[in-house]
Formats: structure tokens, C-alpha cells, sequence
């Protein structure tokens, strides 16, 4: 992507008439960066944001990171060589009373600049890299060790809202020439290109996707060529390449451990191959090089029926959309078949020269970027399983009352559970079907809810006989304005009348406040599902316009619903 081209692109995005979120970034640095505007624009618009932007004065991070909490996402862009004029040329010359001098001095500005930026929503920061100006140093030296140490500084104080890009990456990928302008910086303090900053807004950009519900999290792999290098049909499960032993098999082998890792990570395995099924059962069961599991692979639409088709079958089994989907395959035929008929599906093909296959996938990992892993996320394969268990119960029985009272449901509820706050933050970013308002919150967001006494977050495990659900359920809310400001459940528990335990578990605690609480339902493409909740839990509308429906609920005056098969428990 080069300058012009962004630019261009966001005219046209600022000119179209899509609807987009709105997000609000400042961006504080103690460079020129100007040129990032352009990059970080171009990959939120992509990403279905519609940013405005503010950037602070030159080099006046300290000052500016007071106005962090009015804004949601804050960016500092801090470089080494800046922090003191020309310091890294200025190191080499000091004793170490000197260099510990100028240390406390900048200790003393991340203790300001960081006590502002724990009370942003989220906030994003640079560590410190020594390349632009260290970069021919045979050894590491003063330099290196001052950003380590400078580095070490940042983590200490970051909490869990705050991430911390390792630029180095950029500058590994990129080359020191291809990311520096000295010409620029000497007479401007501009020191980098705008690839660097499009490198960066990527990472950037990936953080925010994922802390606003825009993460993938089904990857579906074609089968020849792409788990393994031939084709199994032909080539008999033995004569395939797929292990370390095999000079053809090696980057096959090492993708195999990505994808082992991104099972680990919660993340759903599919395959999607033109095959028959008992070749490549073969293929798990009887090669033992073969290092990925059968069972990891919780839907297998191994067939002769169009790769786009199974795509489709495969969202609507797992209960997802589209946009949730990875799909790799070599066939370059396939793959533009996918993005003709799915554009949503983010399709990767299987490059020519198989040697960068596993690069390929370390960049394809990004889009599953997870930053608060829970227990939720590594069960999530084991809770599919169980899930089919169910769908076959459910086609075993009459009807779906019988089948809710098969299935010995139990659900419950926690109020400002210190240990749920991750798994409650993530739920607010990943939650769209069932979400009444679609905020995101990050857990600095929710630490500052438990600790107001006008606000009540309720948390809500669900269990029955075949297994846990986990946390997969949360109200917000608010007792100074009388607003249940967030009720959102995992789609794995829809459709179990879950909803009516939880108004039941908010009608004991609430059944002695007086006032109506307003439930404010915002229109978003995916949470449609709702209007069916709505009728389910008997609600009226107050108020109706283009973006929202408001519904007073009062539940002091609210009958329980009558539920015998689901147990609450405090």
C-alpha cells in the first residue's frame, strides 16, 4: 500500500454512505507522524470504523495524556531517540551517573503518562527500539541495554487495557531503509516512512478489531496441498509429505504446530476438501508423524460439493457469521470462488514457494489475536462436542419442552466477580447476537464498574448434563440513572429460555427498587435475534426510532417466569 493509494481510499470511505462505528483516537507522539494519520485511517475504515482522529501537540506526551480517558482508544508513539534530543548518539558518552540521571528523569514522566493512560478504555503504546540508530553495532551495547531497561520500565506499569507493540517486528519485516527517513528527521523529526506506519496501524488496528468484536474464530483448511504436500487419493496416506523427516513435508510440519497452537488458543479447526472421507481419515489415523488430532477438527465437510457451499454449512452449524471464517486452500480456482460468492470469508492461498507457507501462517494467526485467553476460549472444541450431543437429544424428543427438561439446567449468577472480570470484558468484545447494545468494554472498563456502589455487574455460568458452558451470560446495571446498560449471553446458550432465568435472578434482586429501568435495544446487523428474545420475555416498547428500541421494565412489578427446569443457584 503506498501514500497515495490510502489517501485516495479514504476520500472515497470518507464519501460513501456505509454505516460505521464510531471510535474516537488520540494519537500523542514525540516525533512527527503525521504520516500514520493516513495508515491507521485506511485500516479502520476497512475494518468498518469510522475514526476521528486527534493528535496531540509535538512532543508534549506527558501533558496530553491527561485527555486520554476522553477518548476511546489512545496511541503514544514514543521513540528512543527523542526522549532527550539525540540520545542514543549521546549515551555512548555518559558515565553511569549521568545515564542514571536521565533515567529517573524519564521514569518520572512514564509515572505520569501512565497513571493517565490506566484510565483509558485502551490504550496502545510503542516499546522503545535502538535500530534507527544502532542498527550497525557489531554487539549489543549502552544503547541496547538503555532500551531494555527503558522497556522493562513500560511493562511494569501497563494494566491489562494497555498493549505494548514490539516495533522491532516492523523493522525486522521491513529493513531499517525501507521504515527510516533521516533527510526527514533531521530537518523535521520525522523519522519514519509511511510503510512503517502502515506496518504499524495494521498491529494497531488488529487490537482494536479484536476488543471490538471483529475476530475470526473458525479456521477452515482444504486437505492436499495445504495439511499436507500431495494428494492422498493418489498418493496413498503413505506417500503424502507432511513431517519434519521429509524435506517436503518440513513446512507443513511447522504449520502443523501453528495450528496446534491455535487449537490451544480457542480457536475452531474445520476442514473444507474435495476428498473422500475414509482417505483422509487414514491420513489422522494412520500416520503417526502426522502430529494434529482427528478430534480437533470439530466439523469435517469432506465432500464433492462446492467449497462455498460447506463454507455456508459450516457458519450455520457452528451458529457464526461468515466474517468469522478463515479459509486456506492451495487451489487458487477455490479460493476465488470463495471471495466471489463469499466476500466476507478472508481467504488465504497456499503460496507457490512452499518454504514461506509457515510465514504465511504466523500472519494469518493475527486474525485470531486473543489478548484475555480464558478458560472459555481452550474448552471451546470440548464445548461443540458436547453441543452435538445435545442436537442429538434434541432430535430424539417430542418437543422442545421435553427436551429443555432433559437436559438439567443450571444456571448461576455471581454479582462484581473480581475473578470473572477478563471473561466479562471478552464477552462484551466477541458477544453480536445476543448483545442489547453492543458495547465494548475492556477490563479496566469493568474494574471501574465493580467498583462504583450505582453500578451491579452480574455474571451467569449455565451447566447441564452433558458438560459446562462456562461464563456465558452478563446484565449491567445501573442504579443512579435506572438503566440496564449491557444484557448479552453466548449464542451457545440461545434457545433455552436462559434469558427468563436471568430476568428471574434480576426480579429477586431488584424487586425492591421502585423505579423502571430502561433497556435500550441498538440495532446492529447482527443482533436481529433479539426481537425474538423481546417477545419471549413479554416486553413492550417505549420508545421506537431508526437506531433503537427502548423498554421500560420495572421488576418490582414483574412476575417471575415460570421455568421448573432451570435451577438457579446464588
Amino acid at each position: 500500500m503506498k501514500l497515495t493509494e490510502a489517501t485516495k481510499a479514504n476520500i472515497l470511505f470518507r464519501g460513501d454512505l456505509v454505516k460505521r462505528k464510531d471510535i474516537s483516537i488520540l494519537v500523542l507522539s514525540n516525533l512527527t507522524v503525521n504520516l500514520f494519520q493516513e495508515a491507521i485511517l485506511f485500516q479502520l475504515y476497512t475494518n468498518g470504523f469510522n475514526p476521528d482522529i486527534t493528535f496531540g501537540d509535538y512532543n508534549a506526551i506527558v501533558t496530553d495524556s491527561k485527555k486520554a480517558k476522553d477518548y476511546d482508544v489512545v496511541i503514544v508513539i514514543w521513540d528512543l531517540s527523542n526522549l532527550i534530543e539525540f540520545l542514543p548518539f549521546k549515551l555512548s558518552r555518559m558515565d553511569n551517573e549521568e545515564i542514571n540521571k536521565v533515567q529517573q528523569q524519564i521514569f518520572s514522566q512514564f509515572d505520569i503518562v501512565f497513571e493517565n493512560l490506566n484510565r483509558a478504555s485502551l490504550a496502545i503504546v510503542t516499546e522503545f527500539s535502538t535500530v534507527p540508530f544502532n542498527n550497525y553495532s557489531i554487539t549489543k551495547n549502552a544503547i541496547d541495554h538503555f532500551a531494555d531497561i527503558l522497556n522493562r520500565e513500560l511493562t511494569k506499569r501497563a494494566n491489562k487495557s494497555t498493549f505494548l507493540i514490539d516495533i522491532d517486528k516492523i523493522y525486522s519485516t521491513l529493513g531499517s531503509s525501507q521504515s527510516v527517513d533521516y533527510r526527514f528527521y533531521n530537518q523535521f523529526k520525522a523519522l519514519h516512512k509511511f510503510d512503517f506506519f502502515y506496518k504499524l496501524s495494521d498491529k494497531v488496528a488488529t487490537i482494536i478489531n479484536s476488543l471490538n468484536g471483529n475476530i475470526k474464530k473458525v479456521l477452515v483448511l482444504d486437505c492436499d496441498n495445504t495439511l499436507w504436500n500431495g494428494v492422498v487419493g493418489e498418493d496413498d496416506y503413505t506417500g503424502i509429505r507432511l513431517s519434519s523427516n521429509e524435506k517436503e513435508g518440513v513446512p507443513f510440519y511447522l504449520v502443523h504446530e501453528i495450528i496446534h497452537s491455535l487449537y490451544n488458543k480457542g480457536v475452531l479447526l474445520c476442514l473444507n476438501s474435495k476428498n473422500n472421507i475414509k482417505d483422509v481419515e487414514e491420513v489422522f489415523s494412520k500416520r503417526e508423524d502426522f502430529k494434529l488430532n482427528s478430534d480437533w477438527f470439530i466439523i469435517k465437510k469432506v465432500n464433492w460439493t462446492d467449497k462455498a457451499s460447506n463454507l455456508r454449512d459450516i457458519a450455520l452449524e457452528l451458529n457464526v457469521g461468515l466474517d468469522s471464517l478463515i479459509f486456506v486452500d492451495d487451489s487458487e480456482y477455490e479460493i476465488n470462488l470463495v471471495r466471489k460468492e463469499l466476500p466476507f470469508v478472508k481467504c488465504y492461498q497456499v503460496p507457490k514457494k512452499l518454504y514461506t507457507y509457515p510465514e504465511l501462517f504466523l500472519e494469518l494467526s493475527n486474525e485470531f489475536f486473543n489478548p484475555n485467553l480464558t478458560t472459555e476460549d481452550s474448552n471451546k472444541t470440548k464445548q461443540y462436542i458436547q453441543e452435538n450431543k445435545r442436537k442429538n437429544l434434541k432430535s430424539e424428543s417430542t418437543n422442545i419442552e421435553s427436551y429443555l427438561e432433559s437436559l438439567g439446567l443450571k444456571i448461576k449468577y455471581f454479582i462484581n466477580e473480581k475473578n470473572h472480570i477478563e471473561r466479562i470484558s471478552q464477552m462484551t468484545q466477541k458477544t453480536n447476537q445476543f448483545n442489547f447494545t453492543t458495547k465494548r468494554y475492556t477490563t479496566t472498563d469493568i474494574e471501574n464498574f465493580m467498583s462504583q456502589e450505582s453500578k451491579c455487574v452480574i455474571s451467569y455460568s449455565v451447566s447441564d448434563n452433558f458438560g459446562d458452558y462456562g461464563i456465558t451470560g452478563l446484565t449491567i446495571i445501573d442504579t443512579e440513572i435506572n438503566e440496564i446498560d449491557t444484557f448479552l449471553m453466548s449464542c451457545r446458550i440461545i434457545g433455552r429460555n436462559i434469558e427468563k432465568a436471568i430476568f428471574n435472578i434480576l426480579i429477586n434482586q431488584f424487586k425492591h427498587n421502585s423505579h423502571s429501568f430502561l433497556l435500550n435495544h441498538i440495532y446492529s446487523k447482527k443482533n436481529l435475534v433479539l426481537e425474538e428474545v423481546v417477545n419471549n420475555l413479554l416486553l413492550t416498547a417505549d420508545n421506537k426510532d431508526e437506531i433503537k428500541t427502548t423498554y421500560s421494565i420495572s421488576f418490582a412489578l414483574m412476575k417471575p417466569f415460570q421455568i421448573n427446569y432451570i435451577e438457579i443457584q446464588a
